[in-house]
């Protein structure tokens, strides 16, 4: 969203305001973009604040551009090469010469952690961009804001008055989850106007690519967006925004959770227990759990209360022979309402062709379009049809614009489908930040 400093615009945001010391310390300053520290040698940012150069020379860290507290040069930054070809990979990383230990890492949301991107959903930006307070470009801001919609593997975010602005390029968006710590998803990328609302790219869907790219392991709980904690996966920051702490120190914080448990069973713990499945070892009979993990859903083989151990990932239990039916996810499963409906396991679990759709993409406004002529009995397998008509024989394929292309599919859907992607290609023409 933010242009370098010498092409922005004087155009203030409203809503926010100056961080509190050691606030949001991962966010950093880029000489005219912002970016987010994922890992101690590793800052992600916007791809187009590479445009016509190398990428940033350094990072700064601290509570003021203008008068940092220390700054790490980098080495190594690339670009996603999908961008701009493809919507939501405004995305870019750089590798720093020496890794910053000191300060606590956001980790970023991935997983069953994604499911909580829903309208309405409150999310924190920051930046070092412009901002309404008459201070100029430089001190390190925040604004509260509510998530509208995720389309076309990006969140529209804010609006009303509440919004980043030129120089906030590349920040992050952060979000706390249900146990106190927080997650990093959003990469500010673009928008109409600063307090109209803006765009923002979605780490978790080039996690791979900068991964592979870097060499580097960001996500300590999970493995190819499934839940496989690490030693390295609790411990995060549960008040990253209240600062009061010191960078001589890296802005530390004894303000941390446990092991995380958020999409499964923590790290070292015993087999959880599928949704509604045994109270220890094994998950129910829909498939074995991962080690330490709860299982996804199935029934029951055992009869145990559900859910005891590392919760599934639905959220109801099976039935059960002296189970009580209802699973409540104790142990940090999540509710997603939809068994297996998630997109860390298998989205042909969702029983529409919407949910599972979205499961798949992402993208619940296109998909409702997409999959609007099939009705809501619809199942994976595509519309309730008749004898003599085929079913897709592989639970419905999802198409890479995001609607369910399904054998039967009758041809009046099709206008809705373009329709649907050709309104996603509208958001390219506005400007970045």
């Amino acid at each position: 969203m933010a242009a370098p400093a010498a092409a922005a615009e004087a155009e203030p945001i409203y809503g926010g305001g100056k961080v509190k010391p050691c606030g949001w310390p991962t966010t950093v300053a880029l000489g005219g973009c912002t970016g987010t520290l994922v890992h101690p040698e590793l800052v992600i940012f916007a791809a187009h604040c590479m445009e016509g150069g190398g990428g940033p020379s350094k990072a700064t860290f601290g509570d003021n551009e203008n008068s940092p507290a220390f700054s790490v040069t980098t080495k190594g930054c690339k670009a996603h090469p999908k961008y701009p070809g493809s919507s939501g990979f405004d995305v870019a990383f750089c590798r720093l010469s020496k890794a910053v230990t000191q300060v606590p890492i956001v980790p970023i949301l991935m997983g069953c952690e994604t499911q909580v991107l829903v309208p309405g959903a409150k999310v924190v930006a920051v930046g070092f961009g412009q901002a309404n307070d008459g201070l100029g470009w430089g001190p390190k801001r925040e604004v509260a804001m509510a998530l509208n919609s995720v389309k076309d593997g990006e969140a529209f975010i804010g609006g009303a008055g509440k919004d980043t602005c030129y120089g906030d390029s590349g920040g992050p968006v952060y979000t706390q989850l249900t146990d106190g710590s927080w997650r990093v998803f959003g990469i500010t990328s673009y928008g109409e106007y600063c307090g109209g609302g803006g765009y923002y790219s979605m780490m978790h869907t080039a996690i791979d690519w900068v991964e592979q790219n870097s060499g580097l392991d960001l996500t300590p709980c999970h493995q190819q967006g499934q839940w496989a904690p690490t030693a390295g996966c609790g411990a995060f920051p549960k008040s990253p925004g209240l600062g009061g702490s010191a960078w001589s120190t890296g802005c530390s914080t004894t303000d941390l959770s446990g092991p995380s448990s958020t999409c499964g069973a923590p790290y070292g713990g015993g087999g959880g227990g599928g949704t509604g499945g045994a109270p220890s070892g094994g998950g129910g009979t829909g498939g074995a759990p991962p080690p330490g993990g709860g299982g996804s859903g199935g029934t029951p083989s055992g009869g145990g209360s559900p859910n005891s151990g590392g919760g599934g990932f639905g959220g109801e239990g099976g039935e059960g022979s002296g189970g009580s039916g209802a699973g409540g996810n104790s142990g940090g499963g999540v509710n997603i309402g939809e068994p297996g409906c998630s997109t860390a396991p298998d989205c042909n679990a969702c029983s529409s062709c919407a949910a599972h759709c979205t499961c798949a993409t992402g993208d619940a406004e296109g998909c409702a379009v997409a999959c609007a002529p099939y009705g809501p009995g619809s199942g994976p397998n595509g519309p309730n049809l008749g004898p003599e008509e085929p079913r897709s024989p592989d639970n419905g394929d999802v198409t890479g614009g995001c609607a369910c292309r399904l054998a039967g599919t009758p041809r009046s859907s099709l206008p809705f489908v373009l329709l649907a992607l050709s309104l996603a290609g509208i958001t390219a023409l506005r400007r970045r930040r």
